[in-house]
């Protein structure tokens, strides 16, 4: 009976396993389309914004911006979850001893006062897209009110995505 039981609890565990890393893989994947797609809308806002000589519509990137941050971020809480629990609950029982991709995968390169390199280069990719775009509205507008109130909304929006970006 115990043996049946355990092998039992191996077949389940191996299969979450695959569910897992399954999900994590996706997740990965759906993080570097946001990131695409923010370059992307960067871009496609700048351009318009400066064929247009509208300062208001470059000034709506950084809104764009946060959300797509957020949907990273979210991402990138759960690519942790699953990477935890594929560590302590598959890997420690199936294997043991350390034994296991998650148990000798170092969450991310570190670097001094930048932290892991991945949230590094995501960070400086939204918030480096955002600022440019303030810069070019800026260098763009005849400050009309709404192009003021537009700035001062994509500022705060910038410290909202640089904590939506942070780890917790």
């Amino acid at each position: 009976m115990k043996s049946r039981q355990s092998e039992s609890t191996k077949s389940f565990l191996l299969a979450e396993y695959s569910a897992l890393r399954a999900e994590l893989l996706k997740r990965i994947e759906l993080q570097h389309q946001m990131i695409s797609l923010a370059l992307i809308a960067a871009g496609t806002f700048l351009s318009v914004g400066i064929q247009f000589d509208s300062a208001t519509i470059i000034l709506i990137y950084p809104i764009l911006a946060m959300f797509l941050a957020s949907a990273w971020a979210q991402s990138d809480f759960w690519i942790r979850r699953i990477a935890f629990h594929i560590h302590f609950h598959i890997e420690e029982v199936l294997a043991g001893n350390g034994q296991g991709w998650e148990h000798n995968n170092h969450p991310g390169s570190k670097i001094p006062f930048f932290g892991s390199l991945s949230l590094f280069a995501s960070r400086g990719i939204f918030i480096g897209t955002q600022v440019l775009a303030i810069f070019v509205a800026w260098l763009r507008t005849g400050f009309p009110l709404e192009d003021q109130v537009l700035m001062v909304v994509d500022i705060l929006i910038i410290v909202l995505t640089l904590v939506l970006l942070r780890r917790r």
